[in-house]
C-alpha cells in the first residue's frame, strides 16, 4: 500500500477529531463552551469515531484510485460522521433543538440517549469500514 493514503488517513483522522473536539467543546477552547462537562465516554467516543473516519476517508482515496468505491458504503460513513456530531455535543448547547424541544426535554430525554447514539453510530461507521475493505479485496482480486 501506498504511504500516501496512510497519511491521508492520518491527516483525516486529525481533521475529524478537531472538527468534532472543538464545536461541541470536548476539547476545552476559548470560542464555544460546554454547559454540561465531557464524560470519559465522550472521549472515548471522539478518538474511536475520529479513527475510524480517518480510516475509511484513507480506504476511500484508495478505492477510489483502484476504482472500488460504493455510494452505498459512503452514504452510510456520511451519515454516520453527522450522527456522531450529535452523540458528541452537549444537549444544552445545540440550540435549534434547545428552541425546538426545550432545555428540559433535552435533559431528559436526549441526554440519556446520547450514549445509545454513539455505540450505533460506532456500528454504522464499522459496517461501513467492513464493506468497504470487502469492496477493495473483490476488486484486487478481479485485477489479477
Amino acid at each position: 500500500m501506498n504511504y500516501r493514503y496512510i497519511f491521508i488517513g492520518i491527516l483525516a483522522f486529525i481533521v475529524s477529531l478537531v472538527a468534532f473536539g472543538i464545536p461541541t467543546a470536548i476539547i476545552p477552547n476559548q470560542i464555544y463552551k460546554r454547559m454540561i462537562p465531557a464524560t470519559y465516554l465522550d472521549w472515548v467516543f471522539l478518538v474511536i469515531i475520529s479513527a475510524m473516519l480517518g480510516t475509511y476517508i484513507g480506504l476511500y482515496f484508495y478505492g477510489k484510485k483502484t476504482k472500488q468505491n460504493d455510494s452505498k458504503e459512503d452514504a452510510m460513513a456520511g451519515g454516520s460522521a453527522i450522527t456522531s456530531f450529535f452523540a458528541l455535543s452537549c444537549p444544552v448547547c445545540i440550540s435549534f433543538l434547545v428552541a425546538i424541544f426545550g432545555t428540559t426535554a433535552l435533559l431528559m430525554y436526549y441526554e440519556p440517549f446520547r450514549p445509545v447514539l454513539g455505540f450505533m453510530t460506532l456500528g454504522v461507521l464499522s459496517t461501513a469500514l467492513y464493506l468497504k475493505i470487502n469492496s477493495i479485496k473483490e476488486g484486487c482480486k478481479s485485477c489479477s
